[in-house]
């Protein structure tokens, strides 16, 4: 955000050797993200930024930039390799993502666009990426296509802070969050009421394993947030919650 500059993957069907043959890169293993290299120069833009120098910072995430578009600009794979990962080369932080109808998509990219201007992010980069809807009672995608929204920061103590600070711009939109990302980070009511199956489910879960011994405090921790409903046990007495 801080160069205004987006990086865009596409990934296609092709035959073995296809892309090869038209000069795409053949990788045996995961594409890495980042190199050694780039590694060391975002870890100097780092030192920079928290420096205050930030147009020396800017020269630099520009030679990150460029040096993975040189890297990464056309290669072939594995269909489960081809996704870049920062498996080798990464650089420790949290993350939180948010996922919202995918007709919202232009407001989400201008809310985040328009924090970036005038706020100093603590990463470098946000992701998005989109999936479409499925009929899953807890998926995030339950319902309709989405569009997703990964905001990162170094880990330290920032990141509660500068999440909590997205999460209050996000909210007059409805948002879900992906259900491995900066969870601990929301008030789980907010996030529950967001999944419009949610009352069967939890039906069903209290029917299969009324001694809870598939759960979790991870997992309690957003199920007991839930206000209480009735629900008719199987005979005929009234249950007044599921946990």
């Amino acid at each position: 955000p801080s160069l205004n500059v987006a990086t865009i993957w596409t990934a296609n069907p092709v035959k073995e050797g296809e892309a090869a043959a038209r000069g795409a890169i053949k990788t045996d293993g995961y594409m890495n993200f980042r190199n050694p290299v780039e590694k060391a120069m975002l870890q100097q833009w780092l030192r920079l930024t928290k420096k205050g120098a930030l147009e020396e910072a800017k020269q630099v995430l520009r030679h990150v930039l460029n040096s993975q578009e040189r890297r990464l600009v056309h290669y072939e794979g594995q269909y489960n390799h081809v996704l870049c990962k920062e498996r080798n080369h990464g650089i420790p932080h949290a993350d939180m993502e948010l996922a919202f109808d995918l007709e919202l998509s232009e407001r989400v990219l201008s809310i985040a666009y328009d924090h970036a201007q005038s706020h100093r992010l603590p990463y470098y980069n946000f992701e998005v990426r989109c999936t479409q809807r499925d009929d899953a009672m807890l998926s995030v995608c339950n319902g309709r296509d989405t569009m997703w929204i990964d905001f990162q920061a170094c880990a330290g103590n920032m990141q509660k802070s500068y999440f909590g600070e997205m999460e209050d711009l996000y909210t007059p939109l409805g948002y879900r969050k992906h259900w491995a990302k900066g969870m601990d980070h929301m008030d789980p009511e907010k996030i529950m009421v967001q999944y419009p199956q949610l009352p069967q489910f939890m039906q069903i879960m209290h029917e299969l394993d009324p001694e809870h011994k598939f759960s979790n405090k991870h997992v309690d921790f957003f199920f007991k947030s839930i206000s209480p409903s009735s629900s008719m046990t199987g005979d005929g007495k009234e249950d007044s919650s599921f946990l």
